[in-house]
């Protein structure tokens, strides 16, 4: 498998609806790469860097709890293509554009139903995401 490498200022999409939640005003997150090889002056991104991608205090509501709470959102996993098997940085495996990834979202504060007297029991939501690079020549396998 062959992606493009993802650099520094590229941005991890996160879906908007994490059923039955849907977290609102969603934001990316911004991807800040620590290997020590560059694509076009910038850091590719390595192994771990996904989690610079997380967003914190993201506002969300389910149909039952309309009331809005907040959380956090985050990459849970990467997709199976978005890890270069060979190409590496600093002795960590490059992470490439890919398809799709997994994300959580957690809850800090809970939505309530309109009338306020009942909370949001559930306190994590699965979503998924993408990524988007400006990188478009160097691929990574």
């Amino acid at each position: 498998m062959t992606d493009l490498i993802l650099i520094t200022g590229d941005i991890a999409v996160y879906d908007t609806l994490f059923a039955p939640a849907t977290v609102l005003s969603v934001q990316p997150g911004i991807l800040v790469g620590t290997g020590t090889s560059q694509v076009s002056g910038k850091f590719v991104c390595v192994e771990g860097d996904e989690k610079t991608a997380t967003l914190i205090g993201c506002a969300y509501k389910t149909e039952a709890f309309p009331t809005m709470g907040a959380g956090t959102l985050e990459i849970l996993s990467l997709g199976g293509d978005q890890k270069a098997i060979k190409t590496k940085s600093n002795g960590k495996h490059v992470l490439l554009k890919g398809k799709i990834f997994s994300a959580k979202f957690t809850v800090t504060k809970k939505a309530q139903s309109a009338d306020g007297l009942v909370i949001d029991p559930v306190p994590i939501y699965f979503g998924q995401g993408r990524f988007e690079t400006a990188n478009n020549t160097v691929k990574g396998t």
